[in-house]
């Protein structure tokens, strides 16, 4: 939230751009390789700091220990920082913790942790709630990927449990380079890409003192589409473009121990 490769079958049967199973179907040992090709063990003592749509957000993780904060200007030009950790959500004004309602820390966690989730993968792939399901292989653009499906346990899956997620892991490389995933509409939600389903293509990919950053171009389909048909969609120009997902002035800042 990243060597060897995974050895093919030669005898391959070849249906709509699927291959057939690598040999090496553990959806775990996918994603542990997956976070290490990203280098997520950099992360595990360290804060990463970034500007999203152009707003300021920060993940620290220190073992088990995590602070994800956001950082906003109120209207009185105050500066308020919501902030998710092991201990739940918060609200800072000037530096000082204020009192929030059930309602507003049900935003901080969705709005902040959802930020947080997609700048550390593959790396919340291996949170407790997170349930994997191997798919298969597929071939996109030539490239043969192994597909991981991610769904949540309700307890400790957070208000979004319900979401599924599908990642597609490169063979070789083991990178993350394409993700899907269904959620459910909000009810302010209108419009033509009100699908509740997302395609994402990762880009920009660039290292940041060891870790793995990269960007992502954010497509749908129409509602009821199958996430793991969204790659084979998606080499065929069937998917169309959101939005594009950037993370800038990104750094990254060991935790001295």
């Amino acid at each position: 939230m990243l060597r060897a490769p995974f050895v093919f079958l030669l005898a391959v049967v070849i249906t709509a751009g699927c291959v057939s199973e690598s040999q090496t179907d553990d959806p775990q040992a996918m994603v542990d390789a997956a976070i290490e090709a990203h280098g997520g063990d950099v992360l595990e003592h360290a804060e990463l700091s970034f500007d999203f749509r152009g707003t300021p957000f920060s993940v620290m993780r220190d073992g088990g220990r995590f602070t994800y904060k956001r950082t906003t200007t109120d209207s009185l030009r105050q500066t308020i920082e919501d902030i998710v950790d092991n201990q739940g959500a918060h609200r800072f004004v000037e530096g000082e913790e204020v009192a929030i309602d059930s309602i507003t820390t049900r935003r901080i966690n969705t709005d902040v942790n959802s930020v947080a989730y997609f700048a550390l993968l593959p790396i919340p792939l291996n949170d407790p709630a997170m349930q994997k399901r191997y798919l298969g292989s597929q071939i996109i653009n030539g490239e043969a990927y192994d597909m991981v499906e991610g769904t949540f346990a309700q307890e400790g899956g957070g208000r979004d449990y319900q979401d599924v997620f599908v990642y597609w892991f490169h063979t070789e490389r083991h990178t993350m380079d394409y993700l899907a995933y269904s959620y459910i509409l909000g009810a302010d939600e209108t419009g033509p890409n009100a699908t509740g389903i997302r395609f994402r293509e990762a880009g920009n990919v660039r290292d940041v003192n060891g870790y793995r950053v990269q960007d992502y171009r954010n497509l749908t389909a129409d509602a009821g589409t199958d996430l793991a048909e969204m790659g084979l969609m998606f080499e065929a120009g069937e998917l169309r473009v959101v939005s594009d997902i950037q993370l800038e002035d990104v750094r990254l800042e060991p935790i001295t121990q």
